[in-house]
């Protein structure tokens, strides 16, 4: 089963976030609350953690595109039934 991976609400106001890079690749491994990627906002950058245990199979988002809150920046096969 694939699970999205959801750019984060960081802060009160909407704003637009970005990828700044990706520590994994399609494929790769991954562990829940292992950092995946790179986020920023404005003036800050934040550690993403991946919120499941599997691979990852797709990435959305390169790097540096810029994209809303709450969508979508990559999918993760999960190991189990997360729902």
């Amino acid at each position: 089963m694939f699970a999205d991976i959801i750019m984060p609400r960081m802060g009160d106001a909407p704003q637009d976030a970005w990828v700044e890079e990706w520590h994994k690749s399609v494929g790769d491994a991954v562990e829940m609350g292992e950092v995946i990627c790179i986020v920023s906002i404005d003036k800050a950058a934040f550690e993403y953690e991946s919120p499941y245990d599997g691979t990852l199979a797709e990435i959305l988002v390169q790097p540096q595109v810029v994209i809303a809150p709450g969508a979508p920046i990559g999918r993760i096969d999960v190991e189990e039934d997360i729902y």
